[in-house]
């Protein structure tokens, strides 16, 4: 008896290994950020693949309302539940015979913000993964920040990206334009030196002054 257990036994677990490796997983990253007025990829996997699906992409908002994103049933796309204003800016980019449930969303506006879950259901269970999308204005990724120098007061002034120009005694214009982007800035400070080269010589800046490498 104890030997015919001990010869079931590897039979047994076998089998129990492959009902878990066959349990559905679905994986998602957790966040994603794309700007306004852009198209976001929401990635989207799942195991074991299978052709008899049915994927639902789902927008949960801040305020716990639950939108429908994005729905495949018997093997096509169903708009007959989807919300209206995803139906021309959803579809998938993903292969679901290989088990890629991927979305394409675009154009991205500030109400896009929220909770997106790929949800998954065939034969082998149902499983669900979140990923949250951040929607940035654009100026927050590739708008460069401006810093002017008045020479007349030696006063740094932020402005905006069109630049001012300053103007000295003999009317003629200087100024500096330093763009940073991101948390980098470079700061040119090139101005200051012909200011300083104007006051030693009666007002006259005689030559341009040299370029200045910003501090790394």
């Amino acid at each position: 008896m104890g030997l015919s257990v001990m010869r079931l036994l590897p039979i047994f677990l076998g089998a129990l290994a492959g009902l878990i490796s066959d349990e559905l997983a679905v994986q998602a990253p957790m966040v994603v950020e794309a700007k306004v007025g852009a198209t976001a990829i929401l990635n989207c996997t799942f195991h074991p693949p299978a052709k008899d699906l049915i994927l639902y992409w789902t927008r949960l908002d801040s305020a716990g309302g639950i939108s429908s994103v994005y729905i495949h049933y018997q093997g096509k796309v169903d708009t007959r539940f989807t919300d209206p204003t995803y139906v021309t800016r959803s579809s998938l980019v993903g292969d679901l015979d290989k088990g890629d449930a991927s979305l394409r969303l675009g154009p991205l506006s500030p109400a896009d913000r929220g909770t997106y879950c790929c949800r998954v259901k065939h034969a082998h269970g149902t499983d669900v993964a979140e990923t949250q999308l951040h929607v940035l204005n654009s100026s927050r990724l590739d708008t460069p920040w401006t810093l002017q120098v008045d020479p007349s007061g030696l006063t740094d002034t932020t402005a905006p990206p069109s630049t001012r120009p300053w103007l000295d005694a003999n009317a003629n214009s200087t100024w500096v334009w330093v763009a940073g982007l991101g948390g980098g800035a470079v700061v040119v400070l090139g101005v200051l030196w012909g200011w300083h080269r104007r006051r030693m010589h009666g007002g006259t800046l005689a030559s341009p002054p040299p370029q200045l490498s910003a501090p790394h």
